[in-house]
């Protein structure tokens, strides 16, 4: 395992690359680019519109337009690949690309050689949260992910890497600003988690890994069904869930497992973060 900054990484013709989709980026902007034209032509064109509201919607719906201009320029941009699949190993870009605007200079790609890597599986992790919208009402949440389990017992550099990572800024001063859309989790001592969100089915990424590399048996985890769990397994999960920064879900299961209050159980997972 290494760490390379993005600019350093080989780009071959045989690579296979993973980027997050353009399409519903480019869509939204479009949407809410001709949705403020219309509403600022609306008085112009006869339509019983008051102008004082024409022209507000038409500022806030350009506000959103510009703020999708800002996704969609690095949607395009070389900086969106999260996953780049060369014959000797696999290239992962921890840095979202919605991040481009920080120093190049920072390590942000981790290099994971081929010979190091035992399966990619695909995980399915199904949760259950209160739904707000009905009173004591719940919803499900299921979300897909790449899971990669290496043959070593020490994920301290990527861990090390991915807390630098969450604090930093692009900017300075009053204009610092930064996106939390961070899909790379180090779990345990030999997983590395990629949510696979917005990249399309995870099982396709699959097939085109599967000629490289070996592919294991599709996982999934479900909270409900960690009820009657072991012991081992119930704090297997909190850490878990800790390290992806669920922490809502990791305090929920702390005071389940330990018996203990939301204090006690937000100061273990702060603990377990660190």
């Amino acid at each position: 395992m290494k760490f390379l900054q993005e600019q350093l990484v080989p780009r071959r013709a045989g690579d296979v690359v993973f980027r997050h989709r353009r399409i519903g980026p480019t869509v939204a902007f479009a949407v809410f680019a001709v949705a403020a034209l219309a509403a600022a032509a609306a008085p112009l064109l006869g339509f019983d519109l008051p102008r004082p509201v024409a022209y507000g919607s038409s500022l806030g719906l350009t506000l959103f337009a510009w703020v999708a201009s800002g996704v969609v320029r690095a949607a395009w941009g070389p900086s969106n690949w999260l996953l780049r699949a060369a014959p000797d190993g696999l290239y992962l870009k921890f840095r979202s690309y919605l991040n481009h605007g920080m120093p190049a200079s920072d390590e942000t790609v981790v290099f994971l050689a081929r010979d190091q890597i035992v399966t990619i599986s695909a995980l399915t992790r199904a949760t259950t949260r209160p739904d707000p919208e009905t009173s004591g009402g719940e919803e499900r949440r299921r979300r897909k992910f790449l899971r990669i389990r290496l043959d070593g017992d020490d994920l301290t550099g990527l861990a090390g890497h991915l807390t630098r990572e969450r604090k930093r800024w692009a900017g300075s001063g009053n204009f610092r600003h930064r996106s939390n859309h961070q899909l790379v989790r180090a779990i345990g001592a030999n997983i590395v988690e990629v949510e696979w969100a917005g990249m399309g089915s995870v099982e396709r990424a699959l097939g085109l890994l599967a000629p490289r590399y070996p592919v294991g048996a599709p996982e999934r985890i479900d909270d409900r069904a960690l009820a009657g769990a072991p012991r081992s397994e119930l704090e297997t999960q909190v850490k878990e869930l800790a390290a992806r920064g669920e922490t809502m879900a990791a305090i929920k299961l702390a005071k389940r497992l330990y018996g203990i209050g939301t204090t006690e159980a937000k100061a273990l997972v702060e603990k377990l973060r660190r």
